[in-house]
């Protein structure tokens, strides 16, 4: 008797409480997918984080929300009867905008984003002691029309008292129906991996 008592006690404390740590905060893409007017969507990106325009073309808007926002990154609204979110970039540390285009690969058509970030950090080479570094990366995404965004490391430094310690550099390609990231792989280190296919149409 006292050990079916345990077990009742055992399972109702499990159940409830495990269930009530799910919590779903919403993303700016649930708060705000879009509207026939840009001012509306505008009205509610501001509701959640302040931002700005780092691009404002004809059809198309980039927003900047900076880093410290729960939000922070960037995203894609394209017009097409209405406003809507076409891609997002999640960037949760400084960064600075240094491509933003229309691409073409294949049959899909979308907008290519380069970012570029530095962070202090640390490394370790013989698994026991650490050293300062600098994380310097060029970061790119690809947001296609109707569909997701890829994320991939385009350019890597490891930095240690100034020098490169490990680097990559790659170029995005698209042959043979594939995506993929080319570039010479010899000095990544475990630090400036990056596979090579990336994607496929």
């Amino acid at each position: 008797m006292k050990r079916m008592i345990v077990i009742a006690l055992l399972l109702a404390s499990v159940s409830p409480a495990s269930s009530r740590r799910v919590v779903h905060i919403p993303t700016i893409g649930e708060l705000c997918p879009g509207s026939a007017e840009w001012d509306k969507v505008a009205t509610c990106i501001r509701r959640q984080s302040p931002f700005k325009l780092a691009r404002d073309e004809v059809g198309v808007k980039l927003v900047q929300i900076a880093e410290g926002s729960r939000f922070a990154g960037l995203y894609i609204y394209t017009l097409d009867k209405q406003w809507k979110l076409q891609g997002e970039m999640r960037l949760y540390q400084a960064h600075d905008l240094l491509q933003f285009e229309r691409v073409t690969m294949g049959k899909r058509t979308g907008f290519r984003l380069d970012v570029g970030t530095a962070m202090p950090s640390a490394i370790s080479v013989d698994g026991e002691t650490s050293m300062p570094a600098v994380f310097r990366y060029k970061l790119t995404s690809l947001c296609f029309v109707n569909s997701y965004c890829m994320q991939m490391n385009t350019a890597c430094d490891v930095l240690v008292r100034g020098k490169a310690m490990y680097s990559f550099r790659g170029e995005v390609v698209h042959e043979g129906g594939k995506i993929k990231v080319v570039g010479d792989r010899s000095n990544t280190g475990a630090y400036c991996q990056q596979p090579e296919l990336v994607g496929s149409d």
